[in-house]
C-alpha cells in the first residue's frame, strides 16, 4: 500500500465475481461488500439492478441459475494498475439469500448475500469427547468432520484430562470456548480453519497514514475494562481437588516496549486490580494458570481500539498487524487488525477496518 498521495488513476478500482465456478458478468451488478471479523463468519452482500427480457419475462438475475443457494462464491478486488485483482479471493464461501425488491415505480433490484464455510459450524454438534487431548487436537478434529482443512491449526502444549463438548453446544460455539480459555483466536479463511495465537508481535504489512492513505480514524483509549491480576479459583472434576490459578501484569504477552493498560490502572491505584473466575471445572494448575493468562491478556487488548477508513485495500485482512501513523505519539504504532470491510460502489473502493492495542508507546 503506497503512502503517496491518492492517484486516481492508480486507485481505479475493479473486481471479479466467481458463482459455481463461472464467472459472472458485471453488467447490472451496483455494489459489491465483504465483511469479514474475528466472532462471526464472513459475509458478502452484491446488489444488483434488474432488467426484464420482455419476450420471456425473465429476469436477468432472479431468474438466473447461476444463483443458486449452495453455490461456491470467491470475489476477488483490485485495481487496474494491477494485471489481475487479488491473488487470493477476498470472500470464499457460499450463496445463501437472494432477496429482490419491486417498487410501485423504477428498477426492481436483488440483493444476493452469503457466508464463509464457518456458517456450518454453527449448524453442526459433533459431540467431541476425548480424555488426555490437546486443544488443538479438539480444533483439528473438528476442521476434519466439518470438511475444513487444518493445516492453520496451532499446536498447543497443554495435554488436558479431558475435553468435551457440551449436548447443546454447536461446534462454532465449541471451537470459541477452547480459543478463549487458551487465548487463542479461530476463524475459517477458503477451506481452512485457523485456530490460532493473535498475531500480535508479527511485523506489520501496511502502513497508513492521516492526510495521505487514512480517510478517517477515530482512536478510544479507555481503561474501563483493564486489570492487572486475574485469579481463576475451580476445582479437578475427577479427584474434587481445589485448583487456583493466577495471572499478573508480568505475564501479559509481549507489548513491544509499550506501557499497557494494566499496568497504568496499577499505578493509579497503587495496588492490583484483580479480576475473579469462580467455580470453573479445571484438571490442572497448568489448565488454571493458562486461562488466568488468556483472560488477562482479552482484557488488555481493549486498552485502545479504534476505527478507521482507507481507500480500498485488497491485501488488508482481520487477523494482521497494520502500522498508523502521524497521529500523535500516543495513538501512533501498530494495532491487530479486528474486522475488515470492503465495499466498491457508487463512492468507489473503500476499507473500512476495526483495530486494537494493549499499549502505549508502541515502537
Amino acid at each position: 500500500m503506497p503512502n503517496d498521495a491518492i492517484n486516481l488513476d492508480y486507485y481505479a478500482p475493479r473486481f471479479r465475481v466467481e458463482i459455481g465456478g463461472e464467472t459472472i458478468s458485471m453488467d447490472g451488478i451496483v455494489s459489491v461488500e465483504v465483511d469479514e471479523n474475528l466472532e462471526n463468519p464472513a459475509m458478502f452482500t452484491i446488489n444488483f439492478n434488474e432488467t426484464l427480457d420482455p419476450r420471456t419475462q425473465r429476469f436477468a438475475w432472479m431468474d438466473n441459475e447461476v444463483l443458486t443457494p449452495g453455490a461456491e462464491v470467491k470475489i476477488y478486488m483490485g485495481y487496474t494498475s494491477r494485471p489481475t485483482p487479488s491473488p487470493e479471493p477476498i470472500f470464499w464461501g457460499s450463496l445463501h439469500t437472494l432477496s429482490p425488491a419491486f417498487a410501485n415505480s423504477g428498477v426492481p433490484s436483488l440483493s444476493v448475500q452469503g457466508y464463509d464455510y464457518s456458517h456450518g459450524l454453527q449448524k453442526k454438534k459433533s459431540h467431541f469427547a476425548r480424555t488426555n487431548v490437546r486443544s488443538s487436537d479438539a480444533a483439528a478434529e473438528i476442521a476434519r468432520l466439518n470438511g475444513l482443512d487444518a493445516s492453520g491449526v496451532d499446536s498447543t502444549d497443554t495435554v488436558h484430562a479431558s475435553i468435551r463438548q457440551s449436548e447443546d453446544e454447536s461446534d462454532s460455539d465449541f471451537l470459541k470456548r477452547l480459543a478463549r480459555d487458551i487465548g487463542f483466536e479461530v476463524f475459517v479463511r477458503g477451506r481452512s480453519l485457523y485456530f490460532r495465537r493473535p498475531d500480535d508481535e508479527t511485523t506489520e504489512l501496511l502502513t497508513f497514514e492521516w492526510l495521505k492513505s487514512i480517510i478517517s480514524f477515530t482512536p478510544r483509549l479507555s481503561t474501563s475494562t483493564q486489570v492487572s491480576e486475574v485469579q481463576v479459583r475451580g476445582w479437578n472434576p475427577s479427584t474434587k481437588e481445589r485448583i487456583e490459578g493466577r495471572a499478573t501484569v508480568g505475564d501479559l504477552k509481549a507489548l513491544s516496549g509499550g506501557t499497557s493498560g494494566a499496568e497504568q490502572v496499577q499505578e493509579a491505584s497503587g495496588e492490583p486490580v484483580t479480576l475473579s473466575i469462580e467455580d470453573r471445572p479445571i484438571h490442572s494448575q497448568e489448565e488454571a494458570n493458562a486461562l488466568a493468562r488468556a483472560e488477562l491478556n482479552r482484557l488488555n487488548d481493549g486498552f485502545i481500539t479504534g476505527s478507521c477508513e482507507v481507500v480500498g485495500t485488497p491485501e488488508l485482512r482481520m487477523g494482521m498487524n497494520v502500522e498508523i501513523d502521524r497521529i500523535g505519539t500516543r495513538f501512533s504504532g501498530r494495532y491487530y487488525v479486528k474486522s475488515a470491510r470492503h465495499s466498491l460502489g457508487d463512492s468507489g473502493y473503500r476499507t473500512s477496518f476495526e483495530v486494537r492495542r494493549n499499549a502505549l508507546g508502541n515502537s
